[in-house]
């Protein structure tokens, strides 16, 4: 509990979620003032419960997608990397020829 009264407390990278969290609880704000510390804690507890299940799958298949384009991503470097080097060294050899001809 510290730790999401400190993610309402400060300012947070993810401020978005934490606008979703206190939108999204189920207590009225006429009711809030009547209610007890364990009911408002209970509501807090199964709206931030029902966010997680909501969003941890999404944000399984975010990271599982962008694993994906990084692989791909280093593959494409990877190949760039040994097409350059294969460059250099048909260079390297095409000089030695050359300096090799004229002499």
């Amino acid at each position: 509990m510290i730790r999401y009264k400190q993610f309402l407390l400060y300012p947070h990278p993810m401020s978005h979620i934490k606008q979703y969290i206190e939108k999204s609880l189920l207590i009225p704000p006429d009711r809030k003032e009547c209610l007890s510390n364990e009911e408002v804690h209970g509501a807090i507890k199964d709206d931030v419960l029902c966010f997680i299940q909501t969003y941890a799958p999404l944000e399984q298949e975010i990271l599982s997608q962008v694993n994906k384009e990084l692989a791909i991503l280093n593959t494409q470097i990877r190949n760039y990397l040994q097409n350059k080097e294969t460059e250099l060294r048909e260079r390297e050899i095409n000089q030695m020829e050359l300096e090799i001809a004229y002499l």
